[in-house]
């Protein structure tokens, strides 16, 4: 058994094993590997061929409002015959190690199934409110909806509705080709609505059997959603899905895990969590970090991280010398891999 980095020459296998593991066309597993899948940013673990695969996809995250780099797990499979033997547990274990030594502090993913990457050391720090409708009120103010891909128009409403939130990706001109490009390759739609000769809103969505499925939805004033929700009932279309940003209450969303908890704390200056706590760590054991008498979780941290001090009182006994470090914040992420 071993574990490497991918070459040119295991993209074939890597790419047959997201096909069989998931519900993508071969279009845009095609172009996911063309674009997406780098060089050096992709481990396999091979055993009379290769098994197991993830990527970790460069992103730029928000944390506090500080850009940090981030490797963002995607496409983590195991080829069928194989699953239930822990290879993707030890896959995980070495891709923390590889992304440690490469400087990253947290690391980010949409899952399959939250529970799994729970047990893991993951926790989630985005939450959304999912909507299902099949009908929606008439917009009463004056507005046209433009359907376009053009980046000038989506840019700065993601970056001005993003001052509100936490958690994100930080997006330049790649991740914005990259947004707009996979997009396209299903075939899906960009919707802008405009008011007063300026955009307020975007939807990205795909249709399917007449039911609009809406990946990302963009704002700068959340009634202006009702807009392009009566746009799309007004074009036909009998079904709507789609989320907004939650706070805790909402339904679990994005995972994020610490990488390195001791360089975590040294860059935010957060090193006085471990006068009231110690941290544990089910997978990477160099985050076992010896502290206060009460335990707290590496996924714990994580959401500390990203939700704010405050809302973890439970690991700091009745102190609020963090508060001012990580303060508190809703978190929005749109990317699932």
């Amino acid at each position: 058994m071993d574990i490497r980095l991918l070459t040119s020459e295991d993209i074939p296998a890597a790419k047959a094993l997201w096909k069989s593991s998931f519900d993508d066309t071969d279009a845009y597993v095609d172009w996911y590997f063309e674009n997406k899948v780098l060089p050096g940013q992709s481990l396999g673990l091979f055993d009379n061929g290769l098994v197991s695969v993830l990527h970790m996809i460069p992103y730029t995250i928000s944390v506090q409002k500080r850009s940090l780099k981030s490797a963002f797990i995607a496409g983590a499979a195991t080829d069928r015959s194989r699953r239930g033997e822990g290879l993707m547990r030890t896959l995980l274990r070495e891709s923390l190690a590889l992304m440690r030594q490469r400087g990253i502090l947290l690391t980010h993913l949409y899952p399959f199934q939250h529970a799994f990457y729970e047990r893991l050391g993951w926790g989630t720090y985005s939450y959304v409110r999912k909507h299902d409708i099949t009908a929606a009120e008439p917009f009463n103010r004056r507005a046209d909806v433009l359907e376009t891909n053009d980046a000038s128009l989506l840019m700065p409403l993601y970056q001005k509705m993003m001052r509100h939130y936490d958690g994100y990706v930080v997006r330049g001109p790649r991740e914005w080709k990259w947004r707009r490009d996979e997009l396209a390759v299903d075939g899906g739609k960009a919707a802008v609505l405009i008011e007063d000769d300026a955009a307020s809103a975007y939807m990205l969505y795909y249709v399917k059997d007449g039911t609009v499925d809406v990946i990302e939805t963009v704002y700068l004033d959340e009634a202006s959603v009702g807009g392009l929700l009566a746009w799309l009932f007004q074009n036909g279309f009998k079904r709507v899905k789609y989320y907004l940003p939650d706070d805790r209450n909402g339904a679990p969303h994005g995972m994020a895990r610490v990488v390195d908890a001791k360089a975590l704390l040294e860059t935010f200056g957060a090193q006085a969590l471990l006068d009231h706590a110690s941290i544990s760590d089910p997978l990477a054991s160099w985050n076992n970090l010896a502290g206060g008498a009460v335990r707290m979780p590496v996924s714990e941290l994580a959401r500390m991280a990203h939700q704010g001090a405050s809302l973890f009182e439970d690991y700091l006994e009745g102190s609020r010398d963090l508060q001012d470090v990580f303060g508190n914040q809703t978190a929005c992420i749109f990317e699932a891999y």
